[in-house]
């Protein structure tokens, strides 16, 4: 936490030489010139705060777009228009992937996003299989199944997010192009919504 504008303002006064010269009372021009200076120094002090907030993508505001045109956001899972919140989240996302394709860092990507699902790995029908299990052919072996609430619901975080934005949002658009974008080429995403 930064000085204040009185503070600086003494701290500007006990840098000049003493004397009477420059002793013009409460209400002479040098004060109101170590005033000024000072509201400035303080402003300064007061943005760097700012700037540390600003250095963390998870507390970002400001510098959002600079930190998303980094990441080369938005993509196509990212629509113009959403929210301060899933803009961040997206960030986050991206900047945290640094793991293959697997179902634990589908999982925990889904997590960032701010998604609650399930995914289970299928596989083509086999020696020793119950009768009756059902039969998907070949390519059965290749499913994966999301499986996530009808109406996943993301919550607005408070504290980070711009004014007049919606206390929550009710998709899962994101959620169906992010596990795309990431699923292995060779796998069929399947979606089922509970």
């Amino acid at each position: 936490m930064g000085l204040t504008v009185d503070q600086y303002a003494e701290h500007l006064r006990a840098l000049l030489p003493p004397g009477r010269a420059l002793d013009d009372g409460s209400d002479g021009e040098l004060t109101l010139l170590l005033q000024a200076l000072a509201a400035e120094y303080a402003r300064v002090d007061g943005r760097g705060d700012v700037l540390i907030d600003e250095s963390v993508p998870a507390s970002t505001t400001e510098l959002l777009a600079d930190w998303e045109r980094m990441a080369d956001l938005p993509d196509n899972c990212t629509p113009a228009g959403q929210s301060v919140d899933a803009r961040r989240a997206a960030l986050i996302a991206r900047l945290t992937s640094n793991s293959g394709p697997s179902i634990p860092y589908l999982l925990s990507l889904a997590e960032s996003l701010g998604y609650a699902v399930n995914i289970v790995e299928r596989h083509a029908r086999r020696y020793g299989d119950a009768l009756g299990d059902y039969y998907g052919g070949t390519d059965w072996q290749f499913v994966w199944e999301v499986h996530a609430p009808l109406n996943s619901v993301v919550y607005r975080r408070f504290g980070n997010s711009a004014y007049g934005e919606a206390y929550a949002t009710w998709q899962n658009d994101v959620l169906e192009c992010v596990m795309r974008q990431h699923a292995p080429a060779h796998t069929i995403v399947n979606f089922i919504y509970t």
